[in-house]
């Protein structure tokens, strides 16, 4: 294959991707692993030449992600239900796509393609569907911004751009408008400006609409990362994106303050309760990979199968070690972004791990699949840091 069009394929199958959630069945989603596979076959043929340990003695955090996939395979051996094995194979099918795509993503960073303005493109096309997904909800449809009549019937036109979950649109949308907001605090061009801002609005309206409270804090945290990074312009530009969804959050008034106040911790208290009492019981090697969470309200009918944050999740399943493992990755990569702060490059990974790692405290199941959304919060960012050298100083041209 050539160079050319090796990079051509690999940053139209990184845009599949990244838009197969509003353009693509889950189905379909799940079928992007094959191509993931050859590529990340393709791209083997330097680190076989160079070592395998020479090239984890460069990106060492990818090190600790492996440690991690080891140890929860690992885990499938004391887990205490007959689904261990089955589990065991589906935590290897999801490693060896989550894995994949990290190599897609390190190997357009290695061939010098700057992601931040791939990843503003793209972004530009998603607000155009989530601008799209509102005026059909609001002026077609005729739904209210109520939180029952909004929330669960905002996504997009029958199958396109449908999320089948306003807090998995709400981490979605929320990813693309903190790429937004890193762009538009970094770029001295002023087209760039001028339609980052525009598209903004569409995204961050969406995202109130999902009122999802974790989406919400995690675009937050996302802006306040930037504005820590350092720089004026940066740090007006990040407070005048969460001036704006103050805005939003002031014309829509009492009916979203409302509806968070009936809500409280939505009933998760209980369920955290029983996820610790999980925890107590086997804290250091976890309940291993398949381990049944499933908490019943009492005289409900209604159970919940996961914890409803994901740190929790790791520690039942996987206990502390692989816990730690875990939050040593992740950390130690925000570590190495604070170092190089001054870069577009780091700004952005570090804004969109923080991101990831707020939103992956109230909701998300699972980050270990075959493709899908979530991969956004954690996977693309470290995929991004690995050759730090070659993307870091990388930032969108002015």
């Amino acid at each position: 294959m050539l160079p050319e069009r090796e990079s051509f394929f690999q940053q139209g199958l990184l845009v599949m991707i990244l838009t197969g959630p509003v353009f693509l069945s889950p189905v379909a989603m799940e079928w992007l692993i094959w191509p993931l596979l050859l590529n990340a076959l393709w791209c083997l043929r330097p680190v076989i030449g160079k070592g395998f340990s020479e090239v984890l003695s460069r990106i060492w955090p990818a090190a600790m992600l492996l440690a991690f996939a080891g140890w929860s395979l690992l885990s499938a051996l004391w887990s205490p239900t007959q689904a261990g094995i089955a589990w065991f194979w589906s935590l290897a099918q999801g490693w060896l796509a989550v894995v994949c795509f990290i190599a897609l993503v390190q190997s357009l960073v290695r061939r010098g393609i700057n992601l931040q303005q791939l990843l503003w493109y793209t972004a530009v096309l998603v607000a155009a569907v989530a601008l799209f997904s509102v005026l059909w909800q609001l002026l077609v449809v005729g739904k209210t911004i109520g939180y029952r009549s909004f929330r669960l019937y905002s996504a997009g036109y029958e199958s396109f751009a449908n999320l089948y979950n306003p807090i998995d649109a709400g981490l979605y949308y929320g990813v693309f408008a903190t790429v937004l907001v890193s762009v538009l605090a970094g770029t001295s061009k002023q087209s760039v400006r001028v339609i980052s801002v525009v598209a903004l609005v569409p995204l961050l309206v969406y995202l109130v609409l999902t009122y999802s409270r974790g989406a919400l804090f995690s675009f937050l945290a996302g802006c306040l990362v930037i504005m820590a990074f350092g720089g004026r312009r940066r740090f007006l530009y990040a407070l005048g994106c969460i001036a704006v969804l103050s805005v939003v959050f002031v014309v829509f008034g009492d009916t979203i303050f409302q509806a968070e106040l009936d809500k409280g911790f939505n009933g998760r208290e209980p369920i955290w309760a029983y996820g610790v009492e999980l925890i107590q019981q086997a804290p250091w090697l976890g309940h291993g990979a398949g381990a049944i969470f499933e908490y019943h309200i009492p005289r409900s009918g209604v159970s919940y199968p996961f914890a409803h944050n994901y740190l929790m999740t790791l520690w039942i399943h996987y206990g502390l070690i692989g816990l730690v493992l875990f939050l040593g990755s992740v950390l130690s990569v925000l570590w190495q972004c604070w170092c190089c702060r001054d870069s577009a490059g780091s700004r952005l990974v570090a804004a969109l791990l923080v991101f990831g790692f707020v939103a992956i405290q109230s909701y998300v199941d699972e980050l270990v699949r075959v493709p899908h959304q979530y991969w956004l919060l954690i996977w693309l960012p470290l995929g991004m840091y690995n050759f730090r050298k070659a993307f870091l100083d990388k930032g969108f041209p002015a």
